[in-house]
């Protein structure tokens, strides 16, 4: 069994806890506050910390980081010195600074847990993008939509983007260009939505972020030559397709796949990395510290605006 240490047990971390459970693997969980330590106990936590140098005192095969996104560089500094792999929620930081350093400093050890890269629905858009039986791709549009947040710490750039610019990253293959952008910011630096207009390779790519939507959606879509393709679901079980031959009225085709547990995949997959797999890990440090980068150039170009 894997002993893993993780940092955190908030709204999120107890739903990784509860994962590394059904895994089989051993948690100790820091938690810093009694919500924190109540989820822990809730999820069945083997031990329960309540200071960071104690959880450093416990022998771990790798470590999980669901603290805010404020502190995910201070914690990754932290835990380097152990020489243990390292699985932080996204993003991986939130300072262009930290994410230098810690792409020089956590290159064989820092990965970023990007679940979007192990949806199957996007697993089988980049499938069909590298097939190519529709062409070539054009566009992609990403459409990340709410109300509010329930992240303090940080506004929508660093909580809604990130997961859309995994995506681009799974699909193509690499970090899109940002070439221009469109944003509302309510209160001095804190920006709730986001339009932006991107390139990667000779594909467009529109972005949407909000977190002043009345209405709640995740889609993707995809133009290629021949076809668009969309996902609307983010657990559903297809995707749905409309050939540019199809006429007005036509009904889209559907592209079925294995509805998946993103989340648990991603912590299976880390968990079978610990033990030894040849496992290949989604966001290692330095594509996940390109993502960083990317946020601070459309938060720059924004808060020009």
């Amino acid at each position: 069994m894997m002993k893993i240490g993780l940092v955190g047990c908030g709204r999120w971390g107890k739903l990784i806890l509860r994962d590394l459970k059904l895994l089989g693997a051993i948690v100790t969980v820091y938690a810093p506050s009694s919500d924190s330590v109540e989820n822990a106990l809730t999820f069945n936590a083997d031990r329960i910390v309540r200071s960071f140098d104690d959880l450093l005192n416990f022998e771990c095969d790798g470590y999980i980081i669901a603290s805010p996104t404020l502190y995910h560089a201070k914690n990754m500094y932290d835990l380097l010195g152990k020489g243990k792999p390292i699985f932080t929620e996204k993003p991986l930081c939130c300072r262009a600074e930290d994410a230098d350093l810690l792409s020089e400093v956590g290159r064989d050890l820092i990965f970023v847990m990007d679940k979007w890269k192990y949806h199957n629905g996007i697993n089988k858009i980049a499938e069909i993008s590298q097939k190519m039986p529709y062409g070539n791709p054009k566009k992609i549009i990403l459409k990340r939509l709410q109300w509010s947040s329930p992240h303090t710490d940080v506004d929508a750039s660093w909580i809604l983007v990130p997961h859309d610019i995994a995506i681009i990253q799974k699909i193509f293959g690499c970090t899109p260009e940002v070439k221009s952008v469109l944003s509302h910011s309510n209160a001095g630096e804190s920006i709730d939505s986001i339009h932006a207009f991107m390139k990667v390779g000779d594909v467009d790519v529109v972005l949407e972020v909000s977190s002043q939507s009345v209405l709640t959606e995740r889609s993707i879509l995809v133009v290629f030559d021949k076809a668009s393709v969309l996902l609307c679901d983010s657990v559903g079980d297809h995707l749905l397709v409309h050939h540019v031959k199809n006429h007005f009225g036509d009904k889209p085709e559907k592209i079925f796949f294995e509805s998946n547990m993103p989340l648990q995949d991603e912590i299976k997959h880390f968990l079978q990395y610990l033990d030894g797999e040849r496992i290949e890990l989604q966001s290692p440090v330095m594509e996940a510290a390109d993502s960083v980068r990317l946020i601070c150039k459309l938060r720059e170009m924004s808060l020009k605006v």
